[in-house]
């Protein structure tokens, strides 16, 4: 981030280690074809692609504390909104529910993220982006510079924070577990057979 850190500066940032039994650890290798994509929804933009941000609205002219109809707030309210946290509902969710896999959506999108959760390489992801509603900041980005959209999803998380696989059958009882626990969640796609030299995730 050459536009923040200037010379003779630096970022002191601090991280937390976790642990878990062996017996709980979700290694993805359960996935098969047939299981469904959840995603659960995002706060904004979780600190993702902030440079390109800050250089289309440097670009266009829009200031931090300029009101943007569409948001309902100001640009720097919107991009200071704070990163959305999944541990508690995953928590909840293992002991609950059999979960295949996860993924969290950082740099990268859904394009570099969702595969992640694949223990072998003979499987891919059909996601559908219809299914997950799309914050305005997102289009707003978009339309700023003029971005594809397969750019858009592989460069930030377009709503969706979090991402979870489980079998189909118990697709619907996990997604009502999470709208129960405050979140938002969708069905965003389905584990299929991935052929030799195919992508691993089609995002349609």
């Amino acid at each position: 981030m050459p536009d923040i850190y200037k010379p003779g500066e630096y970022d002191l940032v601090g991280f937390a280690v976790g642990v878990v039994e062996k017996s709980r650890v979700i290694t993805g290798k359960e996935i098969v074809p047939g299981d469904i994509i959840i995603g659960v929804a995002s706060s904004g933009l979780h600190s993702n692609g902030f440079t390109l941000v800050r250089k289309l609205a440097e670009l266009k002219g829009v200031k931090y504390n300029q009101y943007i109809e569409g948001l309902g707030k100001t640009l720097g309210e919107e991009l200071l909104t704070p990163t959305r946290l999944y541990a508690k509902m995953t928590e909840e969710l293992t002991t609950r529910y059999d979960i295949k896999g996860m993924a969290n959506i950082t740099g990268g999108g859904w394009v570099e993220n969702i595969p992640r959760m694949f223990a072998t390489d003979d499987l891919k992801i059909h996601a559908i982006t219809e299914n997950a509603p799309v914050p305005e900041i997102f289009k707003l980005i978009q339309s700023w510079g003029n971005v594809d959209d397969l750019e858009m999803y592989s460069t930030f998380n377009m709503g969706i924070g979090f991402t979870l696989c489980v079998g189909s059958d118990n697709a619907d009882a996990v997604i009502n577990a999470i709208n129960n626990m405050g979140e938002k969640a969708y069905k965003i796609g389905q584990v299929e057979t991935r052929a030799k030299g195919e992508l691993n995730i089609v995002i349609v």
